[in-house]
């Protein structure tokens, strides 16, 4: 048997045989000369390196298989897919029945509705540049610019749309212009074909934006902004109020390239068909803009009375524009 022996001088703890108690020798640890128990001490449990006995074995450890779980859900998803198939297509048959019914409620309608709103404001937004370059032009030059310019021979020349171009930032495209020529020169003729500027372009035209004829006119004639043959007034003449005063209307009828001279006479807009004269790009009405730069919606319903109303600058009408101010809902 063996027992354990701490040497005296290293403390070191060495499982010695019992054949040799009483005997000396060197210590393993420390190499100095130690003297061994004549008899073999007494054993404590575990001093000889072994477990000391117990009433029970320890508890087993209880295998584990990582892969357990997985293999179980695959089998069930293997037992499970169809279910699994018929689940997901019930969800495609709620989607369609679900959009079929967003369609019967006027989901479709909504969105047309939005489109036509964005194309509504877009439209008044440039009518509100077109009226701001009107507005600088006329500080410029002492009043608004002529709605046709002529030659000496009295042939009609050009537009008004060419005069304010610098105002609205397309002097390059100004400077190509020909002043000395008609609107259809062959040379100004090329412009024509480059298509119209998209200010003076409604974009709810369905031409839009390839077409080289304009959405944007005048309201000339007697009693107007732009008489006949006489120097158009300026912003300052206004004595009907410049909120209360059109400068601009929209019209898909009239037809007219870009640059050519033509504009609404105000006893087209103002007769019994006067309103067939206007819109045409958004429904239920057209879009216009005042002289100060308010934008405006024109109702198919407004007589032709409060048309020439407010038309009119210096009329003395009682006419309240601020109901055409806001766009009717739709």
């Amino acid at each position: 048997m063996s027992f354990q022996f701490t040497c005296p001088y290293c403390f070191k703890k060495t499982l010695v045989d019992d054949r040799y108690c009483g005997q000396t020798g060197p210590c393993a640890g420390c190499g100095k000369v130690v003297k061994l128990p004549e008899v073999m001490p007494a054993s404590l449990p575990g001093e000889d390196g072994r477990e000391p006995p117990t009433s029970a074995s320890p508890p087993l450890p209880r295998p584990t298989n990582r892969h357990l779980m997985p293999s179980v859900l695959g089998k069930l998803a293997r037992r499970r897919w169809p279910i699994y198939a018929l689940s997901a297509m019930g969800l495609v048959l709620l989607g369609l029945a679900a959009w079929s019914n967003l369609q019967s409620v006027g989901m479709l309608q909504w969105i047309d509705a939005i489109q036509q709103r964005r194309e509504r404001t877009l439209c008044m937004n440039n009518l509100m540049r077109i009226a701001q370059a009107l507005d600088v032009y006329a500080q410029r030059h002492g009043h608004y610019p002529p709605a046709v310019t002529y030659n000496e021979n009295g042939k009609p020349l050009h537009s008004w749309r060419v005069l304010i171009l610098p105002e609205l930032g397309e002097q390059a495209l100004y400077n190509r212009y020909n002043l000395n020529e008609p609107w259809d020169s062959e040379h100004n003729a090329e412009l024509i074909s480059a298509g119209c500027p998209k200010v003076f372009l409604s974009p709810a035209r369905s031409d839009y934006p390839n077409s080289s004829q304009c959405s944007y006119f005048l309201i000339v004639g007697s009693g107007t902004l732009f008489p006949a043959n006489s120097v158009p007034l300026s912003p300052r003449d206004i004595g009907d109020g410049a909120m209360d005063t059109l400068l601009l209307v929209e019209s898909n009828s009239v037809g007219n390239e870009w640059t050519q001279p033509i504009d609404i006479p105000v006893e087209a807009l103002t007769g019994a068909s006067g309103k067939q004269k206007l819109g045409g790009t958004h429904l239920g009405g057209a879009t216009a803009v005042f002289a100060d730069g308010t934008p405006a919606w024109l109702p198919n319903s407004t007589p032709p009375e409060v048309l020439r109303s407010l038309v009119t600058p210096n009329a003395g009408e009682n006419i309240d524009s601020a109901g055409f101010t806001q766009p009717a809902s739709q």
